[in-house]
This record gives structure tokens, C-alpha cells and sequence, in this order.
């Protein structure tokens, strides 16, 4: 998973800071063949680029690179790939240095680190897209390959509940009439998590055979009832989302292409900003940001918007991480995240239409403490192997 504008990021410092390492020990090299041993010009670029090659090579596979691999494998294809995008290099080497010094006069050490920093681009680019571009060709692949179990509907609709009666009456409106739009078979999964108001009664106002209606005798959580709807879904795809509706059920679609290439597709409401049409009250918005912020540093670096109610995934995706699952209420979300990052599924965070809806049933403050020490607590299970135990 291979997917993500931040770890673009720490892939450039971190080859920044190779590159340097790199190119100080090219010009050593070359300083040292050139004018202290005396040799031509174009010997002493070639051994100054043999030996940047080869630590040039380790570091950026070990190291700036190794977050794209599952394994530490010695691939040799990689390693001719790396030598060939080097190779180019030295090319452009050559013909910048003689340029430089026979045409502009320029001394052979300044052309050099003119040289170098021409081709210092030219390799990040190539290398960070092509050498070192993906974990292996099985994860590249995977998404594309279909699943051969037979399905009894495209598509399961996950609608985890908890004293809904207000908001659920239009959100399952909308979702049957858009849904029935489609030609596709499809399923309604309402999770009543112990509600004492009226929810349930509300969905079987909607809803009748093959669509669902599960009753938790207690409430335990929003976590606990989408994993619930999750194991029960017969779908190819499921889909979980917010019984407020934030997100029109149009959007759907912007998701199912996105799994052509992807496992998991969410949506985001802080990729592009724009798609907000009713922001939540700034209070919510910046506690939203911080507890993102830290879900980053401890677990999932790299996702923008870890708590959007909208979520695509394929069957057996969802069913292999939710039996997995420890976290019952809020920070489920990131949990789902971060063991499909464990899995090496590859996840798709798309800008999504959202409103912020009234009546939530989220205690601002209360509810983002017991968040945060969720978030604590995955990272416990995480790093002392309790997700290996179902």
C-alpha cells in the first residue's frame, strides 16, 4: 500500500540525504583519481561512478526505498535496473562534463558538481517510479485480479445505527433509490447497535428480505456493529457508511472505479476541501486534525482522513481484517487502516462530497479522549503481536 503523497515526501529527504552522502563520495573519489593520482578525466568519472554506484545502491534499498518491499529479498532485476538508470547517468556524466569543460571553460571539479546535480534528478525521478516503485509484482497485480467465489450480490451496505430514528428515514431513502438505479444486485445491512429510541423500527419501515436488520441487545459501539454487518455481508464490495447520510450515496461510484486498482477505498473530506459543502463546527474540525495528526506518528502515516463514513472494500478484505478486530467504538476506523497496511493492501483515499449533518450522537471532547486512547491501545497490540490472535 503502496499509495501516498507523504511517504513521496519522506522518500525525497531521505534521498536527498543519500544523494548528498552519494555525491560527496563521487567527488572524493573523483577529486582523489584526478588529481591526486593523476588519471584522465573520464577514468577518474568512471571509478568515482562505480563506487557511488554500488553505495548508492544499498542505501537506497535499504533504506529511502524500503518502505515499498514486504521482505528484504535480493532481487537482481532490480539491481540491473538500478545499474541501467546509473548507466544513463554516467552518460549524461560524460557529455555534461565535456560540454561544460571543452565549450564553457568551466574547471573540472565546478563542471562536476554541476554534472552531479543534473543527474541527482534525473535518478530520484526514474528510481523512486520505476527501480524501487513497488513492493512486488504479486501486490501490483492483486487488485485487478478478480475473486473466484461466486457472490450473491455486487454490493453490501453497512449502516451501523445508535439512536437513529431522525436521520436514518432519509438516509435509507436515498440509498434505495439510488442503489435500485444501478444495475446491480445489492444488499441493505442495518446494525441497530442497542439503540433505545425507535431505529429499528424506522428500518423496517424500508426494508424487507434480502435486506437485513441486526439488533444488538446492547449498545457496544460503532466498531463492534460494522464489524458485525461486515461478517454478515454477501456482497463482492462492501460498503460502510454513516447512518447521517454526510456522504451522498452518488459518490459510490467515484469509489468502485477507484478498486480496479486499489483493495480499499475511502473517502476523504480533507484531500480536497472544496468537496466540503457543510463543514463540521471548527471545534470538531481541529480535533479531527490532531487526533489525524497522531494516528500518523503512531500507525498510518500517509492517509488524510482516517474517520470519513465511507468506505470500499472487497469482501474478503473486510472479513479477513474485521475478524481481526479489537476496537469496538470510534477509532475502529484507523484500526481497519493500519491492519490493511499490515496486510500490504493497497488503499485509495478519494475527495468525497460530505455535509455535516445535525443530531450526531458524538460527545465532542469525551468521545475524541476515548479515540486517542484507542489509538494507544492499537499501537500496544501492534507492537506485542496480539493482532496475530483472533
Amino acid at each position: 500500500m503502496k499509495n501516498n503523497e507523504s511517504s513521496h515526501w519522506i522518500q525525497l529527504f531521505r534521498y536527498i540525504v543519500a544523494g548528498t552522502l552519494t555525491t560527496l563520495l563521487d567527488l572524493l573519489i573523483f577529486q582523489v583519481s584526478y588529481y591526486q593520482f593523476g588519471f584522465s578525466r573520464n577514468e577518474s568519472v568512471f571509478y568515482a561512478f562505480i563506487t557511488a554506484l554500488l553505495f548508492s545502491f544499498v542505501v537506497n534499498r535499504f533504506w529511502t526505498f524500503k518502505g515499498n518491499y514486504t521482505n528484504d529479498e535480493w532481487r537482481i532485476s532490480q539491481f540491473l535496473k538500478f545499474v541501467f538508470v546509473a548507466s544513463i547517468g554516467l552518460m549524461i556524466t560524460l557529455f555534461s562534463m565535456k560540454i561544460l569543460t571543452e565549450y564553457f571553460s568551466i574547471e573540472a571539479l565546478f563542471s562536476k558538481i554541476i554534472t552531479s546535480a543534473i543527474v541527482f534528478g534525473w535518478n530520484f525521478i526514474v528510481n523512486s517510479f520505476w527501480t524501487f516503485s513497488s513492493k512486488d509484482e504479486e501486490i501490483i497485480l492483486k487488485p485487478l485480479l478478480p475473486e473466484k467465489k461466486d457472490f450473491s450480490f455486487e454490493l453490501s451496505l453497512i449502516i451501523p445505527a445508535y439512536n437513529e430514528e431522525k436521520r436514518l428515514s432519509k438516509t435509507l431513502k436515498d440509498c434505495i433509490s439510488y442503489f435500485s438505479s444501478l444495475d446491480i444486485e445489492y444488499e441493505i445491512i442495518v446494525v441497530d447497535d442497542g439503540s433505545i429510541d425507535n431505529t429499528s423500527e424506522i428500518a423496517k419501515e424500508y426494508l424487507s428480505a434480502p435486506h437485513k436488520i441486526i439488533q444488538l441487545s446492547k449498545n457496544k459501539g460503532k466498531g463492534f456493529a460494522v464489524k458485525t454487518g461486515v461478517l454478515e455481508a454477501k456482497g463482492r464490495y462492501i460498503l460502510f457508511c454513516d447512518a447521517d447520510g454526510a456522504t451522498p450515496f452518488h459518490q459510490y461510484k467515484k469509489l468502485r472505479e477507484a478498486m480496479l486498482f486499489s483493495e480499499i477505498a475511502i473517502g476523504s473530506r480533507y484531500k480536497n476541501r472544496e468537496t466540503v459543502e457543510i463543514a463540521q463546527p471548527f471545534y470538531r474540525t481541529l480535533l479531527s486534525r490532531i487526533g489525524n495528526i497522531i494516528a500518523q506518528i503512531f500507525l498510518i502515516e500517509g492517509i488524510s482522513d482516517t474517520q470519513c463514513g465511507f468506505k470500499l472494500f472487497r469482501n474478503d478484505v473486510g472479513k479477513k481484517i474485521f475478524q481481526y478486530q479489537k476496537i469496538e467504538r470510534f477509532a475502529f476506523d484507523i484500526e481497519f487502516l493500519m491492519l490493511a497496511k499490515k496486510e500490504n493492501y493497497k488503499i485509495i483515499e478519494i475527495p468525497v462530497i460530505w455535509f455535516d449533518q445535525p443530531g450526531t450522537t458524538v460527545e465532542g471532547m469525551k468521545d475524541w479522549l476515548k479515540a486517542m486512547t484507542d489509538v494507544l491501545r492499537i499501537k500496544f497490540y501492534m507492537m506485542f503481536g496480539f493482532y496475530g490472535k483472533k
